[in-house]
């Protein structure tokens, strides 16, 4: 199995690992495969206009991959959620509830434990993303405060195991390693297996969920998984109906 993530960057702080990725990437510091790992960020970034609160202890991560077929940053985006799932998964006690919520979330017993933000390098000929993840390791309750919201509040490693205290080091040497071998899945047999393994982790599937796709707008249906290309799908209220959505936020869901 050919290694892909080859080159890994550490830093104590910056403002976003992906911004800087994006500038070292620019300067031809930074190519393919190259991983940055920062202590912490002081202006970390999530989906839209949100921010991701990124104070030491936790883990924030970016690598520069590209997808098998140009526009398809989706699939970085899934693969990165198998990612973050399956290294909680292994490295805290059997008793917790890893899931995945679309699109781009990982939750530990239904909190928010790590986000995914991917985006493409335009200037990139060979249609390069920097895929940035975001987990809180050792995040103390103070300051999780904030973010402490319906439908999922925001929960971290030390604060769901008491217990234990996590080397952010090897959280990171586990999530390249899950990383490497998934991408390496996903360049010899394309998205399907990624697909699979994505709704195997996921924590909706057969739930009722509410999905807010404008403002304006939100839709009801039981989540059935994802299509191809990375789209949810929803049963919607009459009699064999689906619902495919591309782009939204989950504001509700039911056991």
């Amino acid at each position: 199995m050919a290694a892909h993530l080859t080159k890994v960057l550490t830093v104590e702080s910056v403002d976003s690992t992906n911004v800087e990725l994006r500038r070292l990437h620019k300067k031809g510091q930074a190519g393919q495969g190259t991983v940055l790992i920062a202590g912490a960020q002081t202006a970390g970034r999530g989906r839209g206009e949100n921010r991701w609160h990124s104070p030491r202890g936790g883990l924030f991560f970016s690598v520069l991959l590209t997808p098998l077929q140009a526009k398809r940053a989706t699939d970085l985006s899934l693969l990165a959620g198998v990612a973050v799932a399956q290294t909680v998964r292994n490295l805290l006690p059997k008793a917790v509830d890893v899931g995945l919520k679309w699109p781009n979330d990982c939750l530990l017993n239904w909190k928010k434990v790590g986000g995914i933000l991917c985006e493409v390098i335009p200037e990139s000929k060979e249609g390069l993303c920097v895929v940035g993840v975001g987990i809180n390791v050792n995040t103390p309750a103070a300051e999780l405060q904030p973010f402490l919201r319906r439908p999922f509040s925001a929960t971290s490693f030390m604060e769901e195991c008491p217990d234990s205290l996590f080397a952010v080091d090897k959280v990171a040497e586990a999530l390249i390693f899950k990383f490497d071998a998934l991408y390496n899945i996903y360049l010899e047999n394309g998205f399907k297996p990624i697909q699979q393994l994505w709704e195997r982790n996921c924590a909706l599937v057969g739930k009722k969920v509410e999905i807010a796709v404008s403002a304006e707008s939100k839709i009801q249906g039981t989540c059935l998984g994802i299509d191809e290309f990375g789209a949810l799908l929803l049963t919607a209220a009459e009699p064999g109906e689906r619902r495919r959505i591309v782009s939204g936020e989950l504001t509700c869901y039911w056991q």
